[in-house]
């Protein structure tokens, strides 16, 4: 199954993943405006001082859809053109990506959660993603379901995240229960906590 590059709507949000061979990164973006069927207009998350060069490096973009389902368009080309970033894809047609292959992070950090009908709750933060995140309820009290909305606030490393989503998979071993969100709104600062969080996960800190 594919998705049309020219059926992503404006304000559709694409997670980058872009790599140069030794390192990588996430970097979040928003779809403004179609220029052509393969051509648009995108508003990076990043420092909006800052202009960012995408030499010598490869880039896949990601449109997760509302259902939950993730699309990718391997080696797009994206270059900053009379004040605005432009990103071109090859193919039109995305190909639908397993999801466990995206770029995550452990985290393992106490989160405040937010559901409906439910108020506050705390919440261990298990891994995270520009795309999706997943709490481990170690009580097997929340009794989630798929579509259930939630609001995640946690304060680590110098970062404050406020994430919206909703449930896409449950895992439900005989000791507690593992969550996985897809984002649906997310803040500019999540990106440059992935980072930060990888590289001191990387030295052990």
């Amino acid at each position: 199954m594919k998705k049309e590059f020219s059926e992503l709507e404006n304000g559709s949000q694409l997670n980058l993943h872009i790599s140069n061979g030794l390192h990588s990164l996430e970097m979040g973006s928003t779809l403004t405006q179609h220029i052509k069927n393969n051509i648009a207009l995108l508003t990076l998350d990043h420092d909006k001082d800052q202009i960012l060069k995408f030499d010598n490096v490869t880039i896949h973009a990601i449109y997760t859809d509302s259902d939950g389902i993730p699309y990718i368009w391997r080696n797009v080309k994206i270059v900053y053109y009379q004040g605005q970033y432009l990103i071109q894809v090859y193919r039109n047609g995305g190909q639908r990506y397993n999801r466990r292959n995206s770029f995550r992070v452990g985290v393992s950090h106490r989160a405040r959660m937010r559901l409906e009908g439910h108020g506050e709750q705390d919440v261990i933060l298990r891994d995270i993603s520009l795309s999706g995140f997943s709490i481990t309820d170690r009580k097997k009290e929340l009794k989630l379901s798929k579509g259930t909305h939630a609001l995640l606030r946690f304060e680590d490393i110098g970062h404050e995240l406020e994430l919206e989503g909703y449930v896409v998979r449950i895992d439900d071993p005989d000791d507690y229960s593992v969550y996985g969100f897809v984002i649906t709104r997310s803040c500019n600062d999540l990106s440059s906590y992935i980072n930060t969080k990888q590289r001191r996960n990387r030295k052990g800190l």
